[in-house]
């Protein structure tokens, strides 16, 4: 899931520089939001043929399993959520999505459910339940919850 976490950042990165690389024309941006923006200034031809490859295969590989069992369920964060003051800097937490991402990259239809509080935090499991069932390509399959 790392390759697929990786491939989902620079997909979004490219896309974000596409979709909005006009607005740093604005002031009014901040300077986190600027930063994302340019995050995807670089990625090239090459990154980005090789962001699809790794979307094939871990879509391949999540169909397979899915071929097997209706439903997947995973940890949606690696670990507590973050508290505010925490998440102040938002690349510090970048590493939170690396269990999320990968269903975003391959399309896959996905619900968390939160598994209560631990240590003043959301979360307990260490932060609730990735589901899926159905996929992309069958839009008459609802989420199981």
């Amino acid at each position: 899931m790392g390759d697929a976490h990786r491939a989902g950042l620079t997909v979004i990165s490219h896309e974000n520089w596409q979709a909005f690389s006009p607005l740093l024309r604005n002031a009014s941006i901040s300077a986190d939001v600027a930063a994302r923006i340019r995050a995807g200034e670089s990625i090239d031809a090459d990154a980005l043929h090789a962001a699809e490859a790794i979307r094939q295969r871990f879509t391949a590989q999540v169909d397979a399993q899915l071929a097997k069992t209706p439903l997947l369920a995973l940890a949606t964060l690696p670990e507590l959520p973050p508290t505010l003051e925490e998440a102040k800097d938002p690349l510090s937490v970048v590493n939170l999505t690396r269990l999320v991402r990968p269903f975003n990259l391959s399309g896959h239809p996905a619900l968390t459910l939160p598994m209560g509080e631990l240590q003043g935090r959301p979360g307990g499991a260490p932060a609730g339940y990735r589901q899926r069932a159905g996929g992309p390509a069958d839009p008459g399959r609802r989420m199981a919850g």
